[in-house]
C-alpha cells in the first residue's frame, strides 16, 4: 500500500491582531489527495489561516512545515484587471494564471465570486484535476462535490470532519442533538436534586419542631429512653439535605446549544395582491446605446412564486431586474403589490446610524420579529449598538435583506444576496428566504440556493426570458431531455438518410452487391425500430 505524502504541518500555533485572538490550535496536518473545504463565519480566520500556511504571515508561537509547493488564488489579489473583460472573465484570468502545474498544493479564496455559469464550469473542471487542494467558497455544491474533508474554524480553533459538506453537516446535527439530550438530562437531574434538597430541608424543620403536648424536659428524656433520638434524626435528614445539595453543585454543567430563533412575521400587514399575477411582462424591448440586451422579451410572475433568474455574465439578468423596478415600456404591475430592492451598493442603508435604527426605520413588523430576523441572519444582540459603517460587506447584505423582510415590500427583488457571504450566512439566508411568503425574484448563480428557494425558473439567454413552472432540478432535467432528443433526432435522421440511399443502391444492384448491402440494410432497420420506441 503506497504511503500518503504529508504536504504541510502546522503545530501549537497562536495567531492574534492587536491583541485579538484570531487563531489557536495544536496540530493541523495537510496529506497528498485530502481535498479540503475550509467553513466559518466571516472574521473567525479562514483567510488568516490560509495565509499562515502559505507563509504570507507568521505565527507568534508554533510552527508550520511545507513540503510542497504551493499555489494561492486570493479573492482579493491586488492586480491590474483587463478593463476590455468583465468581473467573470477576469477572474477566470486570474485563476489560469494562478493554477500553476508544478503546485502540488493548490488554496482558493473564494473563487466563484462573479463568475457566470460557464466559468463555473471552468472552475469544477479544474478542481477535477487537482489532487489536493484547500477551497474557501460559499458554494455547498463545490464542497459537496469536490472535497472529501471539512475544517470548520469556529472560536479560534479548528475542527477537522471526514467527508463532503453535506456529511459535515450530519455529523453537525448528530452532534448538536447529542448536546441537546445532555442539557435536557443535566437540566432535569438539577432539578430532580434541588427538589430532594427542598423536601429534605422542609422535613428536617418539621422533625426540629418540639410538640407540643409536651414540655421541654418530658422531650429530653424522651430523647434520652429512645434508641434512636428524634434529634438525631433531623441530624440525618440536614445530612441527606447536603448529600443532594453537593450532588447537584458537582453536576457537571452542560450549556444549552444554541437554538434558531423563530420567525413568524405577520405578512397581512403588507397588505398583498390577490391577484393570481403580480407582475407580467409583454414585449419589454432595452439596449444600452446600440447593445441590445432584452429584444420583446414576455414573462408572468405569480403571486407567491419564487422565480430564480439565471444566465451567464451579462445576458441581462440584472437589467431585467432593473426594468421590472423602473416600469418599463412593456412592464405592467397590479397596484397592491410593493416592490422591494436588495441593491448591491446597499443605497437604502444608513452608514452613520446604528444597526437597530436602520432595521427599525421602515419596519412595520414588531420589533421582537425585527430582532429574531437579524439573529436569524446571524447579527444578534451585540450588533445593534454598532454603526452600520463598521461592518463588513456581506453583514451590511444581511441587514439589507432584513430591512426588507420587515418592510410593507410584498415582491422582493433580490440580486446577487450571497457574494462573499460564508457557508452560515448564506444557509441562514436560504432558510429566511424558504419561508417567505410574498413573490420572489432572486438573481443567483449559487445552484445549491437556488435549489433550495426557487419554485420557478427565468432563464435569460440571446436576448430573451425562458420561463419554466418548476424547480432548478427539474428545468437541469429538462435541459438534458431536450440534448438527448436533440440528438436523437439528429442520429435518426442521419440513419433515415442513409437507409434511403441503401435502398436506391438495392434496386439497381446485381445478386453480388445486393448479398453485400443486406446486412447493412437488415442493420439500420434494427437500430430504426429500437430507437422509435
Amino acid at each position: 500500500m503506497k504511503q500518503t505524502r504529508l504536504y504541510i504541518k502546522a503545530e501549537n500555533i497562536k495567531k492574534s491582531f492587536k491583541e485579538h485572538l484570531i487563531l489557536e490550535f495544536d496540530r493541523l496536518w495537510i496529506n497528498e489527495g485530502d481535498r479540503i473545504g475550509l467553513v466559518g463565519l466571516n472574521g473567525e480566520g479562514k483567510t488568516t489561516l490560509l495565509n499562515l500556511l502559505y507563509g504570507s504571515i507568521a505565527p507568534e508561537n508554533g510552527s508550520i512545515t511545507r513540503y510542497a509547493d504551493i499555489a494561492y488564488y486570493r479573492q482579493f489579489e491586488q492586480e491590474q484587471a483587463n478593463k476590455n473583460l468583465s468581473g467573470g472573465e477576469n477572474t477566470k484570468l486570474r485563476l489560469s494564471k494562478a493554477i500553476r502545474k508544478d503546485a502540488l498544493v493548490t488554496f482558493f479564496d473564494e473563487p466563484t465570486s462573479n463568475l457566470d455559469q460557464q466559468g463555473r464550469k471552468s472552475l469544477k473542471h479544474t478542481l477535477s484535476q487537482l489532487k489536493t487542494f484547500v477551497i474557501v467558497t460559499h458554494e455547498r455544491e463545490l464542497l459537496d462535490e469536490f472535497c472529501n474533508r471539512i475544517l470548520e474554524v469556529s472560536n479560534h480553533t479548528i475542527t477537522a470532519y471526514k467527508g463532503n459538506y453535506s456529511q459535515y453537516k450530519e455529523q453537525k446535527e448528530k452532534l448538536e442533538l447529542t448536546k441537546l439530550r445532555e442539557y435536557e438530562a443535566y437540566v432535569d437531574e438539577k432539578k430532580h436534586l434541588q427538589n430532594v434538597f427542598e423536601e429534605k430541608k422542609q422535613l428536617s424543620v418539621q422533625v426540629g419542631k418540639q410538640p407540643r403536648n409536651i414540655s421541654p424536659r418530658e422531650a429530653r428524656l424522651r430523647n434520652f429512653l429512645a434508641s434512636r433520638p428524634y434529634d438525631g434524626k433531623q441530624q440525618r435528614v440536614e445530612r441527606s439535605a447536603k448529600a443532594a445539595l453537593s450532588r447537584m453543585e458537582h453536576l457537571e454543567v452542560k450549556e444549552k446549544p444554541r437554538q434558531v430563533p423563530k420567525i413568524a412575521i405577520n405578512f397581512a400587514l403588507t397588505n398583498p395582491p390577490e391577484n393570481k399575477r403580480v407582475l407580467e411582462g409583454r414585449n419589454v424591448t432595452y439596449c444600452y446605446g446600440a447593445n441590445k440586451v432584452l429584444d420583446k422579451v414576455q414573462f408572468s410572475i405569480l403571486n407567491g412564486h419564487r422565480y430564480a433568474i439565471i444566465g451567464d455574465n451579462g445576458a441581462g439578468k440584472t437589467t431585467l431586474l432593473n426594468c421590472i423596478t423602473n416600469g418599463e415600456d412593456g412592464v405592467y404591475i397590479v397596484p397592491k403589490a410593493k416592490l422591494g430592492y436588495l441593491y448591491q451598493q446597499f443605497e437604502g442603508l444608513l452608514e452613520d446610524e446604528t444597526v437597530y435604527v436602520n432595521m427599525m426605520k421602515d419596519c412595520i413588523q414588531e420589533e421582537s420579529i425585527a430582532r429574531s430576523i437579524l439573529s436569524r441572519l446571524l447579527l444578534g444582540e451585540h450588533y445593534m449598538k454598532q454603526k452600520v459603517a463598521t461592518l463588513s460587506g456581506g453583514e451590511k447584505m444581511k441587514l439589507a435583506l432584513g430591512k426588507l423582510l420587515v418592510s410593507d415590500a410584498n415582491v422582493l427583488l433580490l440580486d446577487e444576496p450571497t457574494n462573499y457571504l460564508d457557508m452560515p450566512s448564506v444557509e441562514a439566508i436560504s432558510e429566511v428566504l424558504k419561508e417567505y411568503e410574498g413573490t420572489l425574484l432572486l438573481v443567483s448563480h449559487d445552484k445549491s440556493l437556488i435549489g433550495q428557494v426557487a419554485t420557478d425558473i427565468l432563464a435569460v439567454n440571446n436576448h430573451k426570458v425562458t420561463q419554466f413552472a418548476g424547480s432548478y432540478k427539474d428545468y437541469a432535467a429538462s435541459l438534458t431531455k431536450n440534448k438527448t432528443e436533440d440528438a436523437l433526432h439528429i442520429q435518426k435522421e442521419a440513419l433515415e438518410m442513409e437507409l434511403l440511399a441503401l435502398i436506391s443502391k438495392l434496386s439497381t444492384a446485381n445478386a453480388k452487391e445486393k448479398d453485400t448491402l443486406e446486412p447493412r440494410y437488415q442493420q439500420l432497420l434494427s437500430t430504426l425500430k429500437q430507437l422509435n420506441q
